[in-house]
């Protein structure tokens, strides 16, 4: 074999490879956590595929997709990855669980759009197999989206889109779209409505970027691809028009939410001095019963200030709306009640973050008081029972962190009854 061939045929594999790592993932969302392990979830062209029939993923879902607890009102921190691709727009819907695969729920649900390229960013060693697989630069892209003010407490399918993009010129790129469930928890007082925005450098755009377009070949989704890449606003926005506002109607409030009314317990201050007045605390384990006061019988609520701590598991009846079992720290296995149960930390103190893991996985991270899986109320009403117990024996760890840096964990063997 001559040096010619050899060179050739070398040349051939690195073109090959090269091409197989920029096709091989595409785009999608990494943070939040997605419901589905799958990187190309694509419309080709306006036609629906059996890849990707609805605006979520419906291949390779995970068993027990995290969700992650924010607020009304809060910056939601976004990732996804860029993969060597460039341009186009991110859209993002919220939208309830059961119209996950909807796409006019997820039309209607639009809350912000931003620009693909926006918080480019260089991956860490231990980011890069999350956040930046195949980028030949180690790069991906990150910023925040605003939660919606009218969104009630509850969970959702947060959904991201990537319209307009290319890997250059000649190669031009459909919708890709992924999702991730996300519970909102307290926050901002309910408004009646939610105003859509473009945000071009995202919530957290790059220093200097003040441009107000994103360059695209498309500026909605579904549309076939363009013939030429310019800057570009996305169609809701275009003549310097603003898309109808989303009722609080749509994600199941009530249409005449009063916009200066909380309708559930605020979150807690971001410094160690609490509210004024500041409500009863304390750190006393609840009865069982519900004879502990408070909400759900959980006693009056946790300080929010000074170091934290994390004491018993408690759960809560589902259908008594109060603690059946009270379960102390021990290295014991304990049997969970019969019915559907809600598990609550007993997390105190300057709490930024409480998480949950099961068998060393987190499923669940929350935020606001109370810290459960399942989901319970900051003001009280129906709890939703927590499905993700697995069958037999299984460890439960609490990992509280709090805001100076500081954390407890604590374990529990539980065995599902």
């Amino acid at each position: 074999m001559s040096r010619r061939t050899v060179r050739t045929g070398l040349a051939l594999m690195a073109v090959a490879a090269a091409v197989a790592a920029s096709a091989s993932a595409h785009s999608s969302m990494t943070g939040p956590a997605p419901i589905s392990s799958m990187k190309s979830c694509k419309v080709d062209n306006d036609r629906i595929t059996g890849n990707c029939p609805s605006p979520c993923p419906t291949h390779n879902k995970k068993s027990r997709a995290p969700v992650t607890t924010t607020s009304r009102g809060a910056r939601l921190p976004t990732r996804w990855y860029r993969n060597n691709h460039l341009d186009g727009f991110v859209r993002w819907t919220l939208v309830p669980l059961d119209k996950a695969s909807s796409w006019d729920a997820h039309k209607k649900g639009t809350f912000e759009w931003g620009c693909y390229e926006t918080g480019t960013y260089r991956c860490s060693g231990a980011e890069r197999k999350q956040h930046c697989t195949f980028d030949n630069k180690g790069q991906a892209h990150r910023g925040t989206v605003e939660v919606p003010k009218s969104a009630p407490d509850g969970e959702y399918m947060l959904g991201w889109t990537w319209i307009g993009g290319h890997n250059r010129p000649s190669v031009r790129y459909s919708d890709f779209h992924d999702c991730a469930r996300v519970r909102i928890r307290g926050g901002s007082p309910l408004t009646s409505s939610h105003q859509p925005v473009f945000r071009s450098g995202g919530s957290s755009p790059r220093s200097g970027d003040v441009s107000r377009q994103c360059l695209s070949h498309v500026n909605d989704v579904g549309k076939r691809q363009g013939r030429q890449i310019r800057m570009m606003v996305p169609a809701g926005f275009e003549g310097g028009r603003q898309p109808a506002p989303i009722p609080t109607s749509f994600w199941g409030g009530r249409g005449d939410a009063p916009p200066t009314r909380p309708e559930t317990m605020p979150p807690p201050n971001d410094d160690d001095t609490p509210a004024t007045p500041a409500p009863p605390t304390s750190d006393a384990p609840p009865a069982v019963g519900g004879g502990g006061g408070g909400i759900y019988g959980l006693g009056a609520a946790p300080r929010q200030s000074g170091p934290i701590t994390l004491g018993d598991l408690v759960a809560l009846s589902v259908a008594t709306r109060s603690p059946a079992r009270v379960f102390p720290p021990s290295q014991s296995t304990a049997t969970l009640p019969r019915g559907g149960m809600v598990l609550v930390a007993s997390a105190a103190g300057n709490v930024d973050r409480v998480e949950f893991k099961v068998n060393g996985r987190t499923v669940v991270t929350e935020r606001h008081y109370p810290y459960t899986l399942g989901w319970a109320n900051a003001s009280g009403g129906p709890l939703t029972a927590w499905r993700g117990a697995p069958r037999g024996t299984f460890t439960l760890q609490v990992v509280v962190r709090g805001r100076s840096g500081k954390v407890v964990s604590r374990s529990w063997r539980l065995r599902s009854a």
